[in-house]
């Protein structure tokens, strides 16, 4: 079977920009968040959420509109847990779909931003977090999203911490400057490879 690295951060740690790099070394990698979008776009689970949040959730086309979704759920919890159970087990079926293409200890890098939210770190080999200071985090969210501080930092409180992560992490990478991220994960997954494979 392969071997699960689940990487993982919070908005704005830039985890993206290092699975991007990632990506270049020639790893395989799986986006649960983009695999989660992807789900969202299938009609059963579609049904399922206009179900548990109404019609008002749907655009003209009958797609869901995920800003209205996320402004829901990221000012109510239950909405939320309520939305994960729908959403999770659909996308750890999707990935367990891509696990059946890859050879016996393959590495595959499995990026999520909701890894432990999810309890999917409990089937990972290997868990690295990818930091960055709050108020680095807030700004680059702010500058990407054109969102506003405190949409940001509600978006932030509604995650686990890092501190809290940083205690279920194998390897923690300070993500202030790319460069030196792109550095530290290539070693990290070079050791990686070597103990596991």
């Amino acid at each position: 079977m392969a071997k699960i690295i689940g990487l993982t951060g919070g908005i704005g740690s830039g985890k993206s920009s290092i699975m991007k790099h990632i990506e270049t070394l020639g790893y395989k990698v799986y986006y649960a968040d983009d695999a989660g979008k992807k789900v969202m776009q299938q009609k059963e689970i579609i049904d399922q959420i206009v179900l548990l949040f109404g019609s008002d959730v749907l655009n003209e086309d009958l797609t869901l509109n995920r800003k209205k979704i996320a402004e829901i759920v990221f000012v109510d919890s239950d909405k939320l847990q309520a939305l994960n159970e729908i959403v999770h087990p659909a996308v750890a079926k999707d990935f367990d779909n891509f696990l059946k293409n890859l050879k016996e200890n393959e590495l595959v890098i499995k990026e999520s931003a909701i890894l432990f939210e999810s309890k999917s770190n409990e089937n990972c080999d290997i868990v690295i977090l990818i930091t960055a200071p709050e108020e680095v985090r807030i700004q680059r969210v702010m500058t990407r999203d054109n969102s506003t501080f405190d949409e940001v930092k509600i978006r932030i409180d509604n995650q686990i911490s890092d501190e809290i992560k940083k205690e279920k992490s194998d390897y923690i990478i300070n993500n202030l400057t790319l460069n030196k991220s792109f550095e530290e994960i290539a070693k990290i997954l070079k050791n990686i490879n070597t103990i596991c494979c």
